[in-house]
């Protein structure tokens, strides 16, 4: 049980943090086509 909770919170996290990845991708892209 030690090992599978970890596991899952692993996954938790690096799928929030490539959902914030692409969330900051797409505003940088937005920010650059306004300036450009």
């Amino acid at each position: 049980m030690d090992k599978i909770l970890p596991q899952r919170f692993v996954k938790f996290i690096r799928k929030s943090l490539l959902f914030l990845w692409m969330i900051v991708t797409l505003k940088l892209a937005l920010i650059v086509g306004i300036l450009g």
